[in-house]
């Protein structure tokens, strides 16, 4: 799955398993919920209000409330079965209101207004499955199964979303994207190498070899020109991106445990660190 971690201030939330755990903050105990299936994508959105969209294998979209001081509550959910049961990968948000999934078939594009109102607009076919998304500067990012990159412009409403370019790939799937800084499109790939898209330019401006297994997830930090990238070969590496030399330098590299990394995000000045079947947050502080 992508990356199984999410964050929203000093809240945390990862997938393990058919399980959502939910930390609200640092020294707070979780809070679990049950899905009907195994989970497949979490994170956290910008929708009529901060929200936490988690999907599972069996094709439910369940989109929860906003954080409060003891904890997410379930007073906004939402369930739908998407079509023919296709098995959803991954999600993001334009912050208004438009919820882009990515499936097997395309990209699903649903409207949230409310907790009560999800209604599902013209989506955007795919000859491959979509396996992962990211949304900034008013685009709309696609990586496949195949390593390509699709990059669409945003007009109005979803029905005129304009495909602007295409970087073929490499026959390696592009497992997370994420937007740093609104210039650049941080791609992890299965081959263990991360690409750098420039966003305004839809070119690629650096690839570098991260690791050496596929690389699970990538976190973008707030305000600096920094990201973190975890993999399947257990490693946590910090990089950075100097713009004048268009290069990318590495940080810090460190070893938490011996097992696969399966989600990373920044916060409150810490990087927060899960791994394969292990329902602990794990923190490095670089």
């Amino acid at each position: 799955m992508p990356n199984n971690l999410t964050a929203y201030g000093p809240c945390m939330a990862f997938a393990h398993k058919a399980k959502v755990i939910v930390k609200p903050g640092t020294n707070s105990s979780s809070v679990l919920f049950q899905e009907k299936g195994t989970v497949t994508v979490i994170k956290h959105v910008k929708l009529f209000q901060e929200c936490l969209v988690v999907c599972t294998d069996n094709g439910h979209i369940c989109i929860y409330g906003a954080y409060h001081k003891k904890g997410i509550y379930t007073a906004h959910k939402k369930e739908l079965s998407s079509p023919e049961g296709v098995s959803l990968n991954t999600c993001t948000s334009d912050g208004k209101s438009l919820l882009f999934i990515g499936s097997n078939t395309g990209i699903m594009t649903f409207e949230v207004k409310s907790s009560a109102s999800m209604k599902e607009l013209p989506g955007i076919s795919h000859n491959k499955s979509v396996t992962a998304l990211a949304y900034g500067a008013s685009k709309l990012f696609a990586g496949d199964e195949t390593g390509a990159l699709y990059v669409y412009n945003r007009v109005e409403t979803a029905k005129d979303m304009q495909r602007a370019a295409k970087i073929e790939g490499k026959g390696f799937p592009v497992n997370s994207l994420e937007v740093l800084g609104d210039k650049l499109l941080v791609c992890g790939m299965d081959n263990g190498k991360i690409e750098l898209l420039d966003i305004k330019t839809n070119q690629v401006e650096a690839t570098i070899v991260a690791h050496s297994a596929p690389v699970t997830a990538i976190a973008t930090h707030p305000s600096k020109h920094m990201f973190a990238s975890v993999s399947e070969d257990s490693y946590l590496n910090v990089w950075e991106y100097v713009p004048s030399e268009k290069k990318v330098k590495i940080v810090h590299s460190i070893s938490i445990t011996a097992k696969m990394a399966t989600g990373v995000v920044y916060s409150g000045g810490k990087i927060a660190v899960t791994f394969y079947d292990d329902s602990n947050i794990y923190f490095a502080h670089l």
